[in-house]
């Protein structure tokens, strides 16, 4: 006769169940606020690492179209014959978007205001223009835009020149002359 040993159930006992349960009960809990808290610490860290990169972006893009619009601006002067006017031309206008700026930032004016109270707008800007920090104000978003152009340009310019030298040299090489 053989000895019969220990059987083993396919089936979990009840008592094993309970004691699962009761595992479960203990550290499920905490287990979700370990994850709700890591996705909120997640959430919040990838929000705090993409905020700067999208605003660079945008603040990028609007340097970009500036330049843009400044260069355009100086090829029609050349196209004139004018070419000499450049530098004053460039300096007004950024002078002009300084004084932009200011009205718009720390006046608050809005671009319909002009037209629906010109004397209340005239008012708030004469008063503005006449409070002894905003030629300080002024100066500091004159001296950031022209050099935001400046940097643009150089980054814009070498960016073409390594451009051109790149489509010589594949030119070169596709025809056999490198």
């Amino acid at each position: 006769m053989v000895a019969a040993g220990p059987r083993s159930s396919p089936v979990p006992s009840i008592v094993g169940i309970m004691a699962g349960m009761d595992v479960l009960e203990r550290v499920g809990p905490n287990m979700i606020d370990v994850v709700r808290r890591d996705f909120f610490w997640m959430a919040w860290n990838t929000v705090l690492a993409w905020v700067p990169v999208v605003y660079a972006v945008f603040l990028g893009s609007g340097f970009l179209a500036y330049y843009l619009a400044l260069a355009a601006m100086r090829r029609y002067l050349e196209d004139r014959g004018l070419g000499r006017w450049c530098v004053p031309v460039t300096l007004g206008l950024h002078l002009l978007c300084a004084v932009g700026v200011f009205l718009g930032r720390w006046v608050r004016l809005n671009s319909w205001e002009p037209v629906v109270e010109p004397v209340d707008t005239f008012e708030r800007t004469l008063l503005a223009l006449t409070w002894s920090w905003a030629p300080v104000l002024i100066a500091a978003v004159f001296v950031a835009t022209a050099v935001g152009h400046f940097v643009t340009g150089a980054v814009v310019e070498a960016a073409v020149a390594s451009g051109r030298r790149g489509i010589g040299l594949v030119r070169a090489t596709v025809s056999g002359t490198a």
